[in-house]
């Protein structure tokens, strides 16, 4: 089955189509992808298919977009804040 996976921490993310055996789960697409352990990642990074968040251990299904999303640096909260601050020109 063919998938699109498309790493979302990079400056410029691209969609890249991977190959691979029914029934394959997001782990085994993201080790196919170049990744090592990640179960270990799962905590802090986050996986969606089309939008919406999986685990590791979800079953990929053909034509599925696998999203990989890295760790919030702020809270969007914290980050409402900054931007704030920064129209009235106050410190973040």
């Amino acid at each position: 089955m063919k998938i699109e996976i498309v790493d979302a921490s990079v400056s410029r993310p691209e969609a890249q189509t991977l190959t691979l055996p029914e029934g394959a789960s997001v782990s085994e697409a993201l080790v196919r992808f170049g990744w090592t352990e990640p179960e270990e990642e799962e905590g802090e990074w986050g996986f969606g298919v089309f939008g919406r968040e999986v685990s590791v251990d979800y079953v990929l299904q053909e034509g599925d977009r696998l999203e990989i999303c890295p760790p919030l640096e702020m809270s969007p909260q914290e980050a409402r804040r900054c931007r704030a601050a920064v129209e009235e020109k106050r410190k973040c």
